[in-house]
């Protein structure tokens, strides 16, 4: 999808005024949709209370999408709202206009750095779902395995062989991978924790640690 709204395939991180100059408008599975985005909102759950963000119907083959800037100020944060969002752009929104499903009030979204704790928290499939876009959207994987190759011998950190043998090496669990985590996090523009999470989704990090001597 990177490549389709005409993203720098040289450039790792996603600038949120960026995506949202590129996304306005997208054919999913042959239904044109128009999107709004709308960066300057109170957006609130079914509770009244305030959550990241939301993306809704307006009109007839049109969404809003809205983030919560009062929240959302860190600009991790902000381009994985966005990015989420845009997930439910994707996936959900063309089942809402055909009216096969209907929109839900907006959910607590608080953890986007950690989405198995986030899976664990929300048993909503499309909430899930969305996160996951976010994630690989924001880092694919191999874009995310290509920097970790580059980046790990400065950081202290081995390559071993990982679990896929046709694959290049993966960072060895070891006690510097915290100093993994922050390099790969400032190239991609995210959290550690959320570099953290791909890392191990990607299988990118071996699952014991190397023999000592």
């Amino acid at each position: 999808m990177r490549e389709q709204l005409g993203l720098s395939t040289c450039r790792l991180d996603v600038e949120l005024l960026q995506l949202v100059s590129r996304v306005r408008r997208l054919l999913v599975n042959g239904m044109l949709l128009s999107i709004r985005w709308n960066l300057d909102e109170t957006v609130k759950d079914c509770s009244g209370q305030p959550v990241y963000g939301s993306c809704r119907l307006v009109a007839p083959g049109a969404l809003l999408i809205s983030l919560n800037v009062q929240i959302v100020g860190d600009v991790p944060i902000a381009r994985s709202t966005a990015a989420h969002e845009l997930g439910h752009a994707v996936f959900d929104a063309p089942a809402w206009f055909s009216g096969a499903a209907q929109p839900t009030p907006a959910a607590p979204r608080r953890v986007f750095g950690a989405p198995e704790r986030y899976r664990r928290e929300a048993s909503d499939w499309s909430e899930w779902r969305a996160n996951e876009f976010m994630g690989s959207f924001l880092a694919p994987r191999r874009l995310l395995h290509g920097e970790l190759l580059r980046l790990a011998p400065a950081c202290g950190v081995p390559l071993v062989k990982g679990r896929f043998s046709n694959e290049p090496p993966v960072a060895a669990n070891c006690p510097e991978l915290p100093l993994l985590f922050d390099a790969l996090g400032d190239a991609f523009g995210l959290t550690p924790s959320f570099i953290s999470v791909r890392l191990a989704k990607y299988d990118l990090i071996a699952l014991s640690r190397p023999r000592e001597g």
